[in-house]
């Protein structure tokens, strides 16, 4: 985890990602990017967010998120938080 910190830290320019690929140190593979890794829960790499909180639903419908991408015409990953 703190090198992925120090690797996030490395990649931000301002507000945003540059997502450059980077050699990791633990194997001898291709260069790979932040937004390429597999995470252990979803994970978006993006220019904006929506946030919604108290919305008393378990998830948004594909509909509903169809909806948005139409809104804004570019495809959106939903992300969810649960605290």
């Amino acid at each position: 985890m703190e090198a992925w910190s120090c690797w996030m830290d490395d990649d931000s320019e301002g507000e945003a990602f540059c997502l450059k690929p980077k050699r990791l140190g633990c194997c001898n593979g291709p260069a790979i990017a932040l937004s390429e890794l597999n995470y252990e829960y979803h994970q978006a790499f993006g220019l904006c967010a929506f946030d919604g909180m108290n919305m008393d639903i378990e998830r948004l419908s594909r509909e509903d998120i169809g909806a948005v991408e139409r809104l804004v015409g570019t495809k959106l990953s939903a992300v969810y938080l649960h605290l």
